[in-house]
């Protein structure tokens, strides 16, 4: 198949995908390109458009700008046999919509210089590759494999674009004794860039048993092996849009390191007869940091169901964790970070699930799991650097529906949620800050003729607060209100081509929507997208 896409925002975007099966060997390959030059919403230089910024100025934000280098996507899949090979590589570039950090204004895109062949913005460049074998004998099934994985980032961020008839004022870079007093209408620019890569090697096997005229399962083993290498990194500041005005080499550095994981797990599942199942697994890691440090977790995860002929139930609990980033880690670029005593981060989750796939209500699929959810130990950042000190516990219901009859479809799901308790995060009312209580996603699709398909989604979110706190500044709390989002699309297929238009958020919707950023950001508005593609 061959695809071509446009839009009003200068996307353009090519696909090409070829499958193939020669005798024993499946072939299967696709390559896929995008770019953007993204929506451009003008703010003036005053405090009512511009109320979160040190120094508001005149300029265009960028959102949804994928431009300077296109994204793309590529890969190859080879079966042969028993014999499995993958390689996909990905690249994505895409435009920092405001200024960075608390000075959160417009800045002049086109006027910065590009380095590494990049302007200003987040460009990550990854790929995969994998080698793999399985076979099977009998109850007994077995798989091995091969993988390596490699990424390179480049996070490029303009710090503050006062105009050089402001007043601004002077800001201090330290670098030990060597600081730099520099002024902050002379265009400054940062960037920080490094190359990692990942090898390793997995199993896994399986075995069915059965015993007695109702008692059967399968007993699965595995495990995995790591190592991870942070091969290079560096980190810059430059002024006047082009002028790289130091390189560093010694301090605000991210280190180079490697690190080594491993991990064992063991999982039963077994059928008692009478639709009770028991799923049950253990799963043990080890971690040997760059520094040397060692960390041992265990994690649980069992789940007991019930499965009638026309519906199904689950109780399960799981305990999960993830180590604290090596970014975090191992970088002296920001007071925030740099600490390798920082520990794991721990989620357990306790839900009960309930499950129908179309035999209770005819056509109608529906699953509803309600959930708690207990993080422990997460990372917070603070003026005194990152600790563990956090813990938030949350509990809500969410559920999925779909059904199905002729030419129309519709699927629909929702999500609610509460905390019930936390420390050292920031919440209001049970609520999450930039989270909204309940949100949820209608989408329906109809075929009026042979051929030509409408489709409509809705995505509904409640109202939300968003918290706007910088160090030695007073809180500010801002109300973002309840928002529905409509999409429409439609396509139309004669012989081998098809010719369809999607449009996002036709109503054109002005809404913000805050997260990462120090305060809620201008999000989308009306997008086209429109195609054309041949299958041959």
């Amino acid at each position: 198949m061959a695809k071509a896409s446009g839009g009003n925002y200068g996307q353009l975007r090519g696909d090409l995908l070829f499958g193939k099966r020669y005798l024993s060997l499946d072939v299967l390959s696709w390559v896929s390109i995008y770019r953007a030059d993204g929506q451009k919403v003008h703010y003036g230089a005053n405090w009512d458009e511009q109320p979160y910024a040190v120094m508001p100025i005149e300029g265009d934000m960028i959102i949804g700008g994928y431009n300077k280098t296109p994204s793309y996507d590529l890969g190859l899949s080879l079966k042969w046999n028993k014999l499995h090979l993958l390689y996909n590589r990905r690249f994505a570039k895409t435009v920092a919509p405001l200024s960075l950090s608390y000075f959160f204004t417009p800045y002049e895109y086109d006027q910065y210089r590009k380095l590494n062949g990049y302007a200003p913005g987040y460009a990550i460049s990854s790929q995969h590759a994998e080698l793999g074998y399985a076979d099977s004998r009998g109850n007994f099934a077995w798989q091995v494999s091969a993988n390596f994985d490699s990424q390179d980032q480049q996070r490029y961020q303009v710090d503050g674009d006062i105009p050089e008839s402001g007043t601004g004022g002077n800001d201090l870079y330290p670098n030990g004794a060597d600081s730099i007093l520099i002024k902050l209408y002379d265009h400054v620019f940062q960037s920080v860039k490094w190359s990692e890569y990942t090898y390793g090697v997995s199993a896994q096997s399986s075995y069915n048993y059965s015993f007695g005229k109702s008692q059967s399962g399968v007993i699965m083993v595995g495990g995995q092996a790591n190592r991870f290498n942070l091969a290079d990194a560096a980190y810059l500041e430059g002024i006047k849009y082009d002028l790289i005005l130091k390189t560093y080499n010694d301090t605000k550095v991210l280190n180079t390191g490697k690190e080594t994981s491993a991990d064992a797990y063991v999982q039963v599942k077994h059928s008692f007869g009478y639709g009770i199942v028991l799923n049950a697994g253990l799963r043990y890691d080890f971690k040997l940091r760059s520094s040397g440090k060692k960390l041992h977790v265990l994690s649980p995860r069992i789940a007991l169901i019930y499965s009638h002929p026309k519906w199904s139930a689950k109780f399960s609990y799981s305990k999960a964790f993830v180590d604290a980033p090596y970014f975090y880690r191992n970088n002296t670029l920001d007071i925030n970070f740099g600490d390798d005593n920082l520990f794991p981060e721990y989620l357990n989750s306790w839900q009960l699930s309930f499950y129908s796939d179309g035999k209770l209500v005819p056509r109608l699929k529906v699953e509803v799991n309600g959930f708690i959810n207990k993080a422990d130990n997460f990372i917070i950042q603070s003026e005194l650097g990152n600790t563990n000190a956090g813990s938030l516990t949350n509990a809500g219901v969410e559920m999925a529906a779909s059904y199905a009859i002729s030419r129309f479809r519709v699927d629909g799901n929702f999500t609610w949620q509460r905390v019930l308790a936390s420390q050292n995060f920031s919440i209001f009312d049970h609520s999450i800050y930039n989270i909204p209580d309940f949100q949820a996603n209608l989408a329906a699709s109809y075929e009026i003729v042979r051929g030509l398909k409408v489709n409509a989604h809705a995505n509904f979110l409640s109202k939300q607060k968003s918290l706007y706190a910088l160090p030695f500044a007073p809180e500010v709390v801002i109300n973002i209100p309840s928002r529905v989002i409509v999409d429409l699309g439609a396509s139309y297929a004669i012989w081998k081509v098809e010719f369809g238009l999607n449009v996002y958020n036709i109503a054109n919707t002005s809404y913000l929507q805050g997260g990462s950023s120090v305060a809620p950001m201008q999000q989308a508005g009306r997008w086209l997208l429109g195609h054309v593609s041949f299958k041959f």
